[in-house]
């Protein structure tokens, strides 16, 4: 995948004329870098962010990275459409379908709620059946965590701030994808995000927040098989955190937040809406 497109690849990319594609650089509707010898180049975030805000469509794909059996069809009903392609194991189908409602302006928090979660817990019920099942489930996963790597590669860089949030999933917590999600609802957002994955111990996250200065610590937990042992844990850290100035964000299917709404830096999030929303708030208020 190339990281900068020229103006007449871009044209070519989006069928507009070279043209109009050198006019919206020169009137500044689409920002430019310049090369060595003076030529044009669009980086293809802004590329895709052009695509996004003028709702235009995508003729050649490859010349956006994308495979070349990308469409600009709209899948009528997507949530339906994704479960069904990860139940066939039909990979490229159901990344074109997520990418593309992106690019016509579908917010990452929608696609993570109401399409790929949705989807994911369905799939989910069919480890209890057989093998194959728990198959499916694990395949599905990968192709969601490639077409998750693939779209936050289409959010800008981070600007040179001090905004920086980090987290993982902890101990004896397999699950990638929701701390995979929540580091990019907070890339999207514009902080620099730190993901230490699955199975990461609550005192590691505690440690790296304070030492790096952290303005958020995020853990996911979607095992818990000491809830009131957990409960305890995820109460001192907040306090902990707490004491430097910084969040602790929790979420994940096997928490009660009802433990966790009496603490002003313990923040629990049902949903990645919801999670954007809050981000936004610390960015407002310009935590520093």
């Amino acid at each position: 995948m190339q990281d900068t497109l020229s103006p007449k690849q871009l044209a070519a990319a989006i069928g507009v004329s070279e043209s109009t594609m050198k006019r919206w650089a020169d009137n500044g509707l689409i920002q430019i870098i310049r090369t060595q010898g003076g030529h044009r180049r669009i980086p293809l975030k802004e590329c895709v962010k052009l695509v996004r805000e003028k709702n235009l469509g995508v003729i050649n794909p490859e010349l956006l990275g994308l495979h070349k059996s990308f469409s600009n069809k709209k899948t009528p009903d997507l949530a339906e459409y994704t479960y069904q392609k990860l139940l066939d194991g039909e990979g490229q189908q159901c990344k074109n379908a997520l990418i593309q409602a992106y690019l016509q302006g579908q917010t990452l928090a929608h696609l993570f709620d109401s399409v790929i979660r949705p989807a994911m817990a369905r799939l989910g019920q069919l480890w209890s059946h057989d093998l194959d099942g728990i198959a499916t489930e694990h395949y599905a996963t990968q192709i969601c965590i490639e077409t998750l790597i693939q779209l936050r590669s289409y959010l800008p860089a981070p600007e040179e701030s001090h905004h920086l949030a980090l987290g993982g999933s902890l101990s004896g917590d397999p699950y990638i994808m929701p701390s995979l999600m929540t580091a990019t609802i907070f890339e999207q957002e514009g902080f620099h995000s730190k993901n230490f994955g699955a199975n990461t111990p609550l005192q590691l996250l505690i440690n790296k927040g304070i030492n790096e200065k952290a303005h958020a610590v995020w853990a996911s937990v979607s095992y818990n098989p000491k809830p009131k042992i957990l409960t305890r844990d995820l109460l001192n850290a907040a306090n902990q955190l707490s004491a430097h100035g910084i969040y602790l964000i929790l979420g994940g299917q096997s928490l009660d937040k009802k433990h966790y709404a009496n603490h002003n830096y313990l923040c629990y999030m049902e949903s990645m809406a919801e999670l954007a929303g809050f981000v936004k708030g610390i960015k407002a208020n310009k935590i520093e």
